[in-house]
């Protein structure tokens, strides 16, 4: 893969992590420079890319055409199924992420109305060890879950996703609100 980015003209540094998943950090040091996007040499354009080799089956595709630039055609996950991977991330990662919990409060209040894609979610619970347990009935109520998930969070743990949102979060406002009370709030919607 970098042999044809370098053929094509540009300095590449490329990090390969074979696991479950395989994921590749495409770093292009000086591009942003270059396209005039950052004053600083430094400065690296990263791009990751992960590839599933065992995806859990259910989800549901939608294509975009963008016509920006130039026009190209987008296959991603439709909105539905992006939730529920957001879900399955906050009730069995090992450990805290701050980007998971942001999301989950960016979903439930930007899109009021949206229902995860729950045979996704139960094919996607499957997958993790520790979680097979009865997950045609339990995820029906996902919002409980969910809720009981955030509740179990220790102070320190809820100090570490506030801190990293901290970094991402310009809007010190919309960071007020980023609490475990309204993200609870959140989860008691009809």
């Amino acid at each position: 893969m970098s042999n044809e980015l370098q053929d094509s003209g540009y300095h590449v540094e490329v990090k390969l992590k074979k696991d479950g998943i395989y994921s590749a950090m495409l770093k292009f040091p000086g591009l942003l420079f270059e396209a005039g996007m950052s004053h600083q040499k430094e400065e690296n354009f990263s791009v990751k890319v992960e590839v599933d080799r065992r995806p859990p089956g259910g989800a549901q595709r939608e294509t975009h055409i963008i016509n920006k630039y130039f026009m190209s055609g987008v296959t991603c996950f439709n909105l539905p199924t992006l939730f529920s991977g957001k879900i399955n991330a906050v009730l069995t990662r090992n450990y805290v992420k701050g980007r998971d919990y942001y999301d989950l409060f960016w979903y439930l209040t930007t899109h009021k109305q949206l229902k995860p894609n729950i045979q996704f979610l139960k094919n996607t619970q499957r997958q993790f060890k520790g979680h097979e347990k009865d997950v045609e009935t339990e995820l029906e109520n996902w919002e409980s879950l969910v809720s009981r998930a955030i509740e179990e969070l220790t102070p320190a743990q809820w100090k570490k996703i506030y801190t990293e949102m901290e970094l991402l979060i310009e809007d010190r406002n919309e960071l007020s609100l980023f609490t475990k009370e309204n993200l609870q709030l959140l989860l008691q919607r009809e």
